[in-house]
């Protein structure tokens, strides 16, 4: 640990015996940024320099920055309103479940009621692995376990896809108002199945196809372009995000590596769940030759690091180049359009050239169909669009 690193451990010690107040009669401010920072896991080291690059900005006058920050190094948790150089504990709690969706909720009414602002951007920070479940083992056996997102390795605990909707729909009840903008500093989170579990309570939706690297979002460079157009909507102030985390990996502060980050405008997925239900329902119609063709062309598109987690983009894009398909051009226009809709923000590197900002499941072999689809029967997006249906003939 470093000079720097080690006095922030010695202050926030020292703020534990003299935690700041709660401030509740804080002025409106344009924005408050809330991010939920869950380092109890591998994940901790690169949750103290977030908080760092943070500080080389801080909150302003217009912009507030909270954290509720969990971490190994630490027996508490704490929440820490970030200032340019430094942060106040302003609040000290016994060690938080960072895996219990509730915590999540009181966090952000917390953060609300005593940092109000016009606009509330509200991140999640920690592991991501989609909506499916992931094969675990300790060493003596393997199993299936859900690891959505916000993995807590005290406790085993994690907020599933389901549970982000019951979430966000409490904290959009508690605020009066829709989160404008929500954030997964996690890996694989920009899918339809995620999108549609909170869209009736989010308006924004940023995150990544694959994987992010450790470092996630580059926090120094995207603050410091927000803070210097506080007044942005959250349309603008995602793209500022989704800017910098491209540049961050492309021979910026992070070095070099393929990364991809997304937008999503939410109002757009039910047109876009429409169109898609009417997709599937041709699918599901096809004969039994052109069904397997179809698989074949799942195969072939663009995946990430779940291999049956597709590009939306990508697979429709290859089912208009097989007119010999009995599909119609209109349905695979219609998700096309939608989909440019939805998507508002798409920065790719060239390595995910055929990424177009959304992937969907489409799994193209039997266990993976037979492990995840009682499952996936019970999400928002299943039961909009029918999309298993499709799926369970393509197997």
């Amino acid at each position: 640990m470093n000079h720097h690193a080690r006095m922030l451990v010695i202050l926030g010690f020292a703020f534990f015996c003299s935690a700041l107040p709660a401030r509740a009669s804080q002025p409106l401010k344009e924005w408050t940024f809330l991010v939920f920072l869950n380092g109890h896991n591998n994940l901790d080291w690169y949750g103290e320099m977030n908080v760092e690059q943070m500080q080389e900005i801080g909150s302003t006058s217009d912009v507030n920055v909270v954290v509720q920050w969990a971490s190994k190094m630490h027996p508490t948790t704490r929440r820490i309103l970030v200032h340019k150089g430094s942060h106040d504990v302003v609040e000290e709690l016994p060690r938080v479940d960072m895996g219990q969706w509730q915590n999540l909720v009181d966090f952000v009414d917390w953060g609300a009621r005593n940092y109000p602002a016009k606009r509330y951007f509200v991140a999640i920070w920690n592991h991501g692995g989609g909506w499916h479940r992931v094969l675990t083992t300790d060493g003596k056996r393997s199993a299936l376990e859900t690891q959505d997102i916000s993995w807590d390795d005290y406790t085993g605990s994690k907020i599933t896809t389901e549970e982000m909707g019951v979430a966000f729909k409490e904290i959009a009840t508690r605020l009066g108002q829709k989160v404008d903008i929500m954030g997964s500093d996690a890996c694989l989170m920009a899918m339809a199945e995620v999108a549609t579990e909170i869209q009736d309570s989010v308006h924004y939706m940023v995150g990544s196809e694959e994987v992010e690297p450790g470092q996630g979002w580059p926090y120094s460079t995207f603050l410091r372009r927000w803070t210097n157009a506080p007044a942005s909507d959250g349309a603008q102030v995602s793209e500022y995000l989704a800017d910098e985390y491209l540049k961050a990996y492309s021979g910026g502060i992070y070095g070099t590596r393929a990364v991809t980050l997304s937008a999503m405008d939410l109002t757009k997925m039910p047109a876009f769940n429409r169109s898609f239900a009417n997709l599937a329902r041709e699918l599901n119609s096809l004969p039994a030759a052109d069904m397997a063709q179809a698989k074949t062309i799942a195969t072939a598109t663009q995946d990430y690091t779940f291999s049956d987690y597709k590009d939306v983009g990508d697979f429709v894009r290859r089912l208009q180049t097989q007119p010999a398909l009995a599909l119609s051009a209109s349905a695979l226009t219609n998700v096309q359009a939608a989909l440019s809709d939805v998507v508002i923000v798409n920065r790719v590197s060239s390595a995910f050239k055929d990424s177009h900002g959304m992937a969907v499941w489409i799994p193209t072999t039997s266990w993976d169909w037979s492990q995840y689809q009682e499952r996936y029967r019970g999400l928002k997006f299943d039961q909009e669009t029918n999309w298993s249906s499709a799926l369970e003939k393509m197997q």
